[in-house]
């Protein structure tokens, strides 16, 4: 018995989509049925769960990256086809999560602020791969946790990936950069033809995201009614990027019997 008909001749992107949503089934499965666990500890467990990385190890990351960056596609936004961010210093990584895990715990709990430590996530980029599939996992993982009625995940494009809206200043790419930007103190962007990063670069970044988590630990609300989350969150609203229900393998019907 066949386990997947297609409905076309499968490219290996086309594979890399069904495994991403199966291993995305799974990991968001066993994060509803706990969702009470450590965040740490769950973030750990989580990455364990999306398994198909394409040749990457899984885990934490041991060196920098970058991130967001299209070059040759249209990414809806042309100042991302330039530059593009940088996630925490792999030194600062352990420091950062245990101060996302203090937030989850202690910060005021509604719709915005898990949508604040979602980003937050994409923002620091813990992991060598899937940062953006844990980051939206995490999102629901906060509203079942806190036990919020509403729109609990997010929407996915046709690609599965992050349903992406707008054009230029008005895009998803360009209102999410921009919190990033905000949530790194500007020490996150990586300059045109710059691969490299300083230590002081990566030091800025880890104190100024350190604050932000550190204001989101003490119910400031010094983040979610910061301008660039105002402007992002306006965006995902408007542009019908939450949904009441799982979008898992609605992405695939075009692919799949």
């Amino acid at each position: 018995m066949r386990l997947l008909a297609w409905r076309i001749a499968p490219t290996l992107e086309h594979v890399r989509r069904v495994f991403n949503q199966i291993n995305s089934f799974y990991a968001e499965r066993w994060l509803l049925e706990h969702p009470s666990s450590n965040p740490v500890t769950m973030l750990e467990a989580l990455n364990r769960r999306l398994l198909f990385r394409q040749g990457k190890l899984l885990g934490y990351r041991k060196r920098g990256i970058g991130y967001g960056y299209r070059v040759h596609l249209d990414f809806m936004d042309p100042y991302r086809r330039m530059k593009w961010l940088a996630g925490a210093g792999p030194d600062d990584i352990d420091a950062l999560l245990n101060e996302w895990s203090a937030a989850v715990e202690l910060c005021q709990r509604s719709r915005a602020t898990a949508l604040a430590l979602a980003m937050f996530l994409i923002a620091i980029h813990p992991f060598v791969d899937g940062n953006g599939r844990t980051a939206r996992l995490v999102y629901t993982w906060l509203c079942k946790r806190w036990e919020l009625a509403g729109d609990n995940w997010f929407e996915e494009g046709s690609d599965g990936e992050l349903l992406r809206t707008g054009h230029g200043v008005l895009s998803t790419e360009y209102a999410m950069a921009q919190f990033m930007i905000f949530l790194g103190g500007g020490a996150n962007i990586i300059g045109p033809g710059s691969g490299t990063r300083s230590s002081g670069e990566d030091a800025k970044m880890a104190a100024m995201a350190r604050q932000h988590l550190r204001f989101l630990r003490e119910d400031s609300t010094a983040i979610v009614s910061d301008e660039t989350f105002r402007v992002l969150l306006s965006h995902l609203e408007s542009g019908g990027h939450f949904r009441a229900t799982s979008p898992r393998f609605e992405s695939l019907r075009s692919l799949l019997w």
